[in-house]
């Protein structure tokens, strides 16, 4: 059983992980599927849950960030959480969801490759301001790949980050380039930098 004093932030993190989209709900309701819904109405569907499955998922990463370890409770109610948006992008097929567990034991969520993660996912969403990149860390099954991201118009995209210096400076170099669009400072990267280096920011 959950520790009852988790019952108010359960409640919130599954209506905004589960019900971010709840205002466009009549007028699916009104439609039909939302497969058979007007183009706008389903871009509107897409955009308002994944908006609420990032509050979800922001919430618990502060409290993941914070300098107090997590009790079982916790860490049960923020896998259950993440894992009912991973059925979400998975059209609650287990056949896929088989695909994406490897028999592993999931890592601490405290572990040292989580803020890399999180900067990774937090660039996604500036890219891709409607996507919803799901850290998969933060899940009970999913282990491939350290985001599995949601984008619009892309589909469903596997991103792995890698941990150390050259990731950071890839990262830190990836914010610059965002910001600034100067491709001359890309070239001299792209230039300085090995092929691998190169590769992973491409997969960015």
């Amino acid at each position: 059983m959950l520790s009852l004093d988790l019952e108010p932030l359960a409640r919130d993190l599954h209506e905004n992980a589960c019900c971010g989209s709840r205002e466009v709900w009549p007028d699916l309701i009104a439609g039909g599927s939302i497969k058979d819904a007007p183009s706008d109405l389903q871009k509107k569907f897409i955009s308002k849950a994944n908006q609420g499955m990032r509050k979800a998922q922001n919430a618990i990463i502060e409290r993941v960030r914070s300098s107090s370890e997590l009790s079982a409770s916790e860490e049960i109610l923020f896998r259950g959480v993440a894992d009912s948006i991973a059925w979400q992008f998975l059209g609650n097929q287990l056949c896929h969801a088989r695909r994406l567990y490897k028999e592993q034991v999931q890592p601490n969520l405290k572990h040292s490759n989580f803020d890399s993660v999180v900067l990774a996912s937090e660039h996604i969403v500036k890219e891709h301001p409607d996507a919803m990149p799901l850290i998969s860390d933060l899940t009970s099954f999913i282990q491939v790949g350290d985001i599995l991201a949601n984008i619009p118009g892309e589909g469903m995209i596997i991103s792995e980050v890698k941990e150390g210096k050259e990731n950071k400076r890839i990262v830190d170099f990836m914010h610059f380039y965002s910001e600034s669009k100067c491709d001359r400072a890309l070239q001299m990267f792209c230039e300085q930098s090995g092929p691998k280096s190169v590769k992973q920011l491409g997969n960015r």
